[in-house]
This record gives C-alpha cells, structure tokens and sequence, in this order.
C-alpha cells in the first residue's frame, strides 16, 4: 500500500494550514472544552479522515470504532483522563 503524498505545488498549504493550528492551539483547545461543556459527546468515537494528497475530509464518524492500538503514545493519560470522566457521568 503506497501511503499518500501531497503534490509539491499545494504543500505550502498544508504547511501555512499546520502553523496556523499550532499557533492557536489553546484557543482550538478552549473552544472544544467549551462546546463539550455545553453538548455531552459521545463515550467514545472516531472520525475517518482521507488524505488525497492534495485535499484532505472526514469520510465518516464511528461512535464504537476500535482503533485504541493507535493512540499517540503522549494522549493516553489524557484518555485515560476522558474515560474515566465518561463511566463517571
């Protein structure tokens, strides 16, 4: 399976993309505590995401995915954190 590449003449979009998210990384962060403040999320889903090289979407949502084997190793107390708040609630 050939992973997918961005074409050369549309990376500097996903890069000038990629600083503007890093740079507003806390209010990124505030606005999702908010909205989850004030919508319940799901006890546990996953989106889709497909990567044309080009352009990239979310395919589908998945309120019992597995996946879990693929969590970045650095967000795992951070889900452990969710999931306990989740079986609380």
């Amino acid at each position: 399976m050939q992973l997918p590449e961005i074409s050369p003449e549309y990376a500097h979009y996903l890069n000038e993309f990629e600083a503007v998210i890093l740079q507003q990384h806390s209010k990124i962060e505030a606005w999702f505590r908010h909205q989850w403040k004030e919508h319940t999320p799901p006890f546990y889903g996953s989106v889709d995401i497909r990567n044309a090289g080009y352009k990239m979407a979310s395919i589908d949502m998945n309120l019992f995915p597995g996946g879990f084997n693929n969590l970045n190793p650095n967000f795992i107390p951070l889900a452990t954190i969710a999931a306990q708040d989740a079986v609380e609630r």
